[in-house]
């Protein structure tokens, strides 16, 4: 790591190799999250953290191994907030006859723990709803909650299978691949692929380098051709002074010969 290097996915990578895919490997970082709320089975959080990045790194590799992952832990989540709508009335019901046969300390203990775990949801509601109320935390007796979940994975399903079988350009490639062309000094190829880049709508900052990368290069080749032209301009200039001055020596020899 001292020497530049770095180790993602379990691969460890150069410093060439990091400059190489700088963008693809800050879309697996972006959506790092996305892969440790699914794995500690967050599935709320994993979404909102996969719409976080969606407009920045969508035509990214990282960003469909994560929609995919997402369309593989939707049916779990669905089937958990399905559950809590069809068994909270039930488990209302449980609790409130459990509560009404205990002693009068130990239902004082009890709702005190019930309130407190009330309270921690209802601060956790409160932030989900702030946050745009797509995607609320689940709670075994809250089955409003579980039911506005249900209608956003139906309708987020429906979106993400759209965008997972449509054909996208890969943003980290088109950047290996201009950078390459930058290396070799094929402009018009780097022209072309900062174009398709530009399609993929990565971070500004990401078009910007690149654009200032393209910029450099042709001025680079704008200052090589005046040098080249100022050298092609001063080798005629010298040639044209030589044959002027093998003219004049030509001159001199034949009127010597002359006398």
């Amino acid at each position: 790591m001292k020497a530049g290097e770095l180790k993602i996915n379990g691969k460890w990578l150069n410093t060439e190799d990091r400059a190489a895919n700088k963008y693809e490997i800050e879309s697996a970082l972006a959506l790092k999250p996305v892969l440790v709320h699914a794995r500690n089975r967050r599935f709320g959080a994993a979404l909102i953290a996969l719409a976080a990045q969606e407009k920045t790194y969508q035509n990214t590799i990282p960003y469909h191994e994560a929609l995919n992952l997402s369309l593989r832990f939707l049916p779990i989540y669905k089937s958990q907030a399905q559950k809590i709508v069809n068994n909270a009335d039930e488990l209302i019901r449980k609790r409130d006859l459990s509560l009404s046969r205990l002693s009068s300390g130990d239902k004082t203990r009890i709702e005190r723990i019930l309130a407190e775990e009330e309270a921690q949801y209802q601060s956790q509601l409160t932030k989900a709803k702030g946050s745009g109320g797509k995607w609320l935390p689940l709670n075994r007796f809250h089955p409003e909650s579980a039911e506005t979940v249900l209608k956003s994975i139906e309708s987020e399903s429906n979106r993400l299978q759209k965008i997972a079988s449509e054909k996208y350009i890969d943003g980290g490639a088109l950047y290996r691949e201009f950078l390459q062309s930058i290396d070799k000094n094929d402009l018009d190829s780097a022209k072309l692929q900062l174009s398709e880049f530009g399609r993929t709508r990565p971070p500004k900052e990401y078009s910007d380098d690149l654009r200032d990368q393209l910029s450099a290069a042709l001025a680079q080749i704008k200052l090589i051709e005046a040098q080249k032209k100022a050298e092609a301009k001063e080798e005629a200039r010298k040639a044209k002074e030589e044959a002027r001055k093998a003219k004049e020596d030509a001159k001199k020899k034949a009127k010597k010969k002359s006398k």
